[in-house]
């Protein structure tokens, strides 16, 4: 035979579940938000960090060349080995500002690329923030409806219909 009505004590206890997963969504959304936010900020940190650290050993190592290129130049030198060595250290001096060229080039596309995941990220958080804060309010409302049909039912069952 069905029952008609319910057990109260089990929409109390629904009750509570709702109003804990209600919770729960918003522990999850604040978390997501969080993390994500750290995340890109410590992909951004670290490419700056790197793109510094690279950048400071770039330019030892152009002191050093330029260094080595003045002690050549004012080195008493001359015949084929002094002209191949002095060829020989342009070359190599315009290879490092090849590779600072190709350093600083590929560490602004890392940071468009981290600037779009940053976006996309951000896009990402905003959509799920939402899509959370709503979850959460429906079982805030499923967590209300069952307190209310709770004590309709404690107050039909238990208290009885007034007459009229």
């Amino acid at each position: 035979m069905a029952l008609l009505g319910a057990q109260l004590e089990d929409l109390d206890n629904l009750s509570t579940r709702l109003t804990g997963t209600a919770a729960d969504v918003e522990v999850a959304r604040s978390a997501a938000v969080s993390l994500t936010t750290q995340v890109v900020g410590d992909v951004t940190s670290a490419a700056q960090r790197a793109h510094a650290q690279i950048g400071t050993e770039m330019e030892a190592l152009d002191r050093s060349v330029s260094d080595a290129a003045r002690e050549a130049d004012s080195t008493q030198w001359t015949g084929s080995n002094a002209d191949n060595f002095r060829i020989a250290a342009g070359e190599f001096r315009s290879a490092i500002g090849r590779s600072e060229a190709s350093t600083n080039e590929a560490f602004e596309s890392f940071k468009a690329s981290v600037e779009s995941m940053s976006t996309a990220l951000d896009e990402y958080v905003n959509s799920l923030s939402t899509s959370l804060t709503d979850a959460s309010g429906a079982a805030e409302q499923m967590s209300r409806a069952v307190t209310d049909q709770r004590t309709n039912l404690d107050n039909v069952m238990n208290s009885g219909l007034p007459v009229r």
